[in-house]
């Protein structure tokens, strides 16, 4: 058995490394937890709109406050869905980019990387409210997201316009036109989203033609 201790660098990459793989593990539980957290908000969106929308075919009144709240309120919802699908983002990033590491063949180059890692914590801390923001903008560019929210915004309309069509009587058929603009334009921001989102082409597809 050698008698030589081991150096402060040794130490000091055996500790890191230790709690590398402890964050890689906890990486796991954090993203399903926020998937959890994702889920719940969906099931409330879901429970609150019927009912407001079951109301509202019952009942007449007040309906543009009615129409106003559930617009605050689903507004809500998304900076809290926007908020929980960026730390899933990140913490998904971060589990690819540890996967990577540990598959690394090379002993220098793995050894390096551990010693360099920045923890999840301390990377957070340094985010600017311009970055976190950033990282909202990027987490709403989902599929999932725009088909989910589109539909709401679809519902929403279709009962405001079969509720209230008398708004935009014969007298405002510019409005009529305009509104018809407006629905279609929308319907086609999200097809493209959706389009460009899932049939870009990759490098990795052009690499692999």
């Amino acid at each position: 058995m050698s008698n030589e201790k081991e150096s402060p660098e040794d130490l000091f990459f055996e500790r890191k490394e230790m709690l590398v793989f402890k964050e890689f593990d906890t990486g796991f539980a954090s993203y399903q937890k926020l998937e959890g957290k994702v889920a719940s908000l969906r099931q409330w969106t879901i429970t609150i709109n019927v009912g407001f929308v079951l109301y509202l075919l019952s009942n007449n009144h007040n309906f543009k406050t009615m129409v106003a709240i559930i617009f605050i309120f689903m507004l809500i919802i998304l900076i809290l869905e926007l908020r929980e699908r960026s730390s899933m983002r990140f913490d998904k990033e971060n589990i690819l980019k540890l996967e990577k590491l540990f598959n690394e063949q090379n002993y220098s180059i793995y050894k390096t990387e551990i010693e360099k890692y920045t923890f999840r914590d301390l990377r957070l801390s340094n985010f600017s409210a311009k970055t976190k923001l950033r990282h909202y903008s990027k987490s709403m560019y989902k599929g999932e997201v725009i088909v989910w929210y589109g539909m709401w915004l679809l519902v929403w309309t279709g009962l405001v316009l079969i509720k209230r069509w008398s708004w935009f009587n014969q007298e405002f058929i510019l409005t009529r036109i305009w509104l018809l603009i407006t629905i279609l334009s929308v319907l086609f921001i999200f097809a493209m989203m959706l389009f460009y989102k899932y049939f870009k082409p990759s490098k990795h597809d052009s690499l692999e033609e």
